[in-house]
């Protein structure tokens, strides 16, 4: 394999030809990805990233013969940069999707209890009197009780028990049934805490849909439905399944990791270590546990990068 992608390169055929030569698929087609329920082989996918880097070493030599000294240094920092770029958006994302479940759950635990009168509905109990003394002394915030009595926000839940009780109990019905209708109807692979097939997938099994885009968008909206509706349910091993999700969504955009299972379970292993730093702010306990309880395979690099 490796003598036919040196000749292709020395008769003048591009890195790509040898590329796609070296990994047994066609000068004119991409990489075939791997099909469901598949198991990686880690040596030979090992082998095609040695054989990539050598045709694409080779081929920058040539051409580098007619390159400027301060463009063969600009490629070569930006085929080097592309692994911390795409831990870089992977972080980013998932810490941007936490703090975006962070204050939806919140809005959507307080709307149980009653709703900001004065600064927007959208706003939670503790935004909405913050310029309040206390929560007992809030007038800005009124209860569904006194909303349906007619009587000022006071800030006090001392007026109307059983109103209020009914409308805690329809809400939080609401919330949780819609967050099942979801999982059940549009991304099924949604449901549970998805460790466990996170721990498969890392360990060189090919689930295909597990880690789409759909699952993503129902995850998150689906988490924040059912904590609010009070169901006993953790953030910890939802941020690390929504953190794999992102890095898969965004390893479609970058051909290093796209075609590569091997490469790409590197990402993965670093989306579980993101999951765990957004779930409990510990960015090293997360690489930790990721590199000791989920991935089974873990390079130096992917530590750093993580």
């Amino acid at each position: 394999m490796a003598d036919s992608e040196s000749a292709g390169l020395l008769k003048g055929r591009s890195v790509r030809d040898a590329r796609d030569q070296a990994y047994g698929t066609s000068a004119r087609s991409k990489p075939t990805p791997a099909s469901a329920f598949e198991t990686v082989d880690w040596e030979f996918g090992a082998e095609r990233d040695r054989l990539l880097r050598e045709a694409m070493m080779k081929s920058r030599q040539m051409r580098h013969r007619s390159r400027s000294k301060w463009r063969r240094i600009l490629a070569e920092m930006l085929n080097a940069g592309q692994g911390w770029f795409v831990f870089l958006v992977v972080g980013f994302f998932t810490g941007l999707l936490a703090g975006m479940i962070q204050v939806a759950r919140e809005w959507a635990f307080d709307i149980k209890f009653g709703y900001c009168s004065e600064g927007g509905f959208w706003n939670s109990r503790k935004e909405c009197c913050r310029i309040s003394k206390d929560e007992d002394s809030c007038w800005q915030w009124r209860t569904w009780a006194e909303t349906l009595q007619g009587i000022p926000g006071s800030g006090k839940r001392d007026n109307g028990y059983g109103l209020d009780y009914v409308f805690y109990m329809c809400w939080a019905t609401l919330l949780g049934v819609w967050a099942a209708w979801l999982v059940r109807t549009f991304a099924p692979f949604a449901s549970g805490s998805g460790i466990p097939e996170i721990k498969t997938i890392l360990g060189g099994f090919v689930m295909k849909g597990y880690l789409g885009g759909r699952t993503l968008v129902i995850k998150s909206v689906a988490l924040v439905l059912a904590i609010a509706s009070g169901m006993s349910v953790g953030l910890e091993a939802a941020y690390v399944h929504i953190a794999c999700c992102v890095a898969n969504v965004s390893a479609r955009m970058f051909s290093k990791y796209a075609y590569s299972e091997v490469k790409k379970r590197e990402l993965l292993s670093g989306a579980a270590a993101a999951g765990i730093s957004v779930a409990f702010g510990a960015p090293v306990g997360g690489v930790l546990f990721s590199l000791e309880m989920l991935s089974s395979y873990f390079p130096p690099k992917t530590i750093w990068r993580s």
